[in-house]
């Protein structure tokens, strides 16, 4: 049996089991808690509330806004997409668009040529990038 252990955020008396993640970190705070303080901590980064996010993900019906999969078909929640030179808030977008927007460093130019070139591959449309001006 497992000994009991309070979670500081929840001030319950749980197993140690509820303070381990899936991937088997354990974390001081339950497993329940937890994910709403890692939220809170990130949004935070951006100078965002909870009811904030809450309103962006109802504002774009809980899908991203690249792909347009949904909070359910990704079993995760969306992410805040921001500029990186301004800082700027542009929206929320799941983990695997995120990843493609860092990708293509967030360059107009390189994602159209690289739309264009998948088009080409699939439809046999002219294939017709632009000269990317790197900064």
């Amino acid at each position: 049996m497992s000994a009991l252990q309070m979670c500081p955020k929840c001030r319950e008396f749980l197993p140690s089991t509820a303070f381990v993640s899936a991937t088997g970190k354990v974390r001081r705070n339950c497993t329940t808690c937890q994910p709403l303080l890692d939220l809170h901590n990130n949004l935070s980064k951006y100078g965002l509330t909870v009811p904030q996010y809450e309103a962006m993900v109802t504002e774009q019906e809980g899908k991203c806004k690249i792909c347009r999969r949904t909070v359910e078909q990704l079993s995760e929640r969306l992410l805040i997409d921001h500029c990186h030179n301004t800082g700027k808030v542009r929206g929320l977008i799941c983990r695997d668009c995120n990843t493609g927007l860092a990708r293509f460093k967030d360059h107009p130019t390189i994602i159209r040529n690289a739309q264009s070139y998948i088009a080409h591959a699939l439809w046999d449309v002219p294939y017709e990038p632009d000269d990317v001006a790197w900064q």
